[in-house]
């Protein structure tokens, strides 16, 4: 079953009806949209980046938006516009002689991006498995009991199985998985799905080293900065102002 990135981290993180962490698990879902639309090469994200003794530190993140054109995935197109709309905002408060002589818009701020976005990835994802019927919806039977959500098992194994695949080296790395591993584990779903093995080998390769030496670095920067920046919502310090820290080092 083709399945979408956030709807991967979406199923990935339900077990036992509920979500193993909803706030987490809806900010990764959140910067999973955005990693899809990456693998389309409809979005780019970027990172201003520094060394700090001798290593190399990703500051404030960036999207911009490159090919608008419909993607066939109402959530996808819907979500490039409101981005697009956000950068076109952003173009109209540079003061106005940058802006006579600026032929870019302005990209919008990662960290402001998912706060904004909150928690409507997750329910909107879950919304459309559940109509799909790979997640079952149990309403609370009695008063105050919580409604619940499962996975279909066989689709849900089968994910985690590749996931363990590439983990091991069974399989090659490749630009899909080398998201999902990274959203994975900054939703702290490793140790929940049995594969703490790929929280170390992840770093190699979000930094270029290993197997992620062979996809392209825009993949690679990617994938850090999404991993950077679900991190810090997670930790609720933000990630720093909405100001012009968006420019993504350019």
């Amino acid at each position: 079953m083709q399945l979408s990135l956030p709807e991967e981290i979406l199923l990935l993180s339900y077990r036992n009806g509920v979500a193993y962490d909803d706030e987490r698990s809806a900010i990764a879902c959140a910067g999973a949209e955005l990693g899809e639309l990456a693998l389309r090469r409809r979005v780019q994200v970027t990172a201003r980046k520094f060394r700090l003794f001798g290593v190399q530190v990703y500051g404030s993140g960036a999207i911009r938006v490159l090919d608008p054109a419909p993607t066939g995935l109402a959530w996808a197109d819907e979500l490039m516009a409101e981005l697009e709309r956000l950068e076109k905002s952003r173009r109209r408060l540079m003061p106005f002689a940058t802006a006579r002589t600026s032929s870019e818009s302005r990209p919008v701020s990662l960290d402001k991006w998912l706060r904004l976005r909150g928690d409507k990835a997750l329910l909107l994802h879950r919304e459309a498995l559940t109509e799909r019927r790979v997640l079952f919806h149990s309403p609370g039977s009695r008063p105050r009991q919580e409604e619940r959500h499962y996975p279909d098992p066989s689709v849900r194994n089968e994910l985690i199985s590749r996931l363990r695949a590439v983990g091991d080296g069974r399989v090659p790395l490749d630009e899909h998985m080398l998201l999902l591993l990274n959203l994975m584990a900054e939703a702290g779903l490793n140790d929940e799905l049995g594969l703490t093995s790929s929280t170390s080998q992840r770093f190699n390769r979000v930094h270029g080293n290993g197997a992620a030496g062979a996809l392209s670095e825009e993949m690679r920067e990617t994938s850090a900065m999404l991993a950077v920046s679900i991190s810090r919502r997670s930790r609720g310090d933000g990630g720093g102002s909405d100001g012009d820290g968006g420019d993504g080092g350019e």
